[in-house]
């Protein structure tokens, strides 16, 4: 998701559009940060080269977005790394 700010109209409004351009939310900045924030899912990064039931890092849950946690998903398998996001 990206934001840009539109000064065409008064009050000028946030807007919030998805990766293909859509138009998602407008409205003021304050509400689009929420929105954007709850559109964020929580993931851990799972080793699945250690042994069972070891397979989890010992991290904290990061908050990304379904598009981010694939896009980083792909750059790990490319690099023949065994990690994955998982999404609780």
């Amino acid at each position: 998701m990206k934001g840009k700010w539109n000064h065409s109209e008064r009050p000028s409004k946030y807007e919030v559009y998805s990766d293909d351009g859509e138009l998602m939310f407008s409205g003021a900045f304050n509400d689009a940060m929420k929105f954007m924030e709850d559109n964020k899912n929580e993931y851990i990064i799972v080793d699945w080269d250690r042994p069972h039931g070891h397979e989890r890092l010992p991290s904290k849950p990061i908050f990304l977005e379904e598009k981010e946690a694939e896009d980083l998903n792909k750059m790990l398998t490319l690099n023949g790394e065994n990690k994955r996001y998982i999404k609780l």
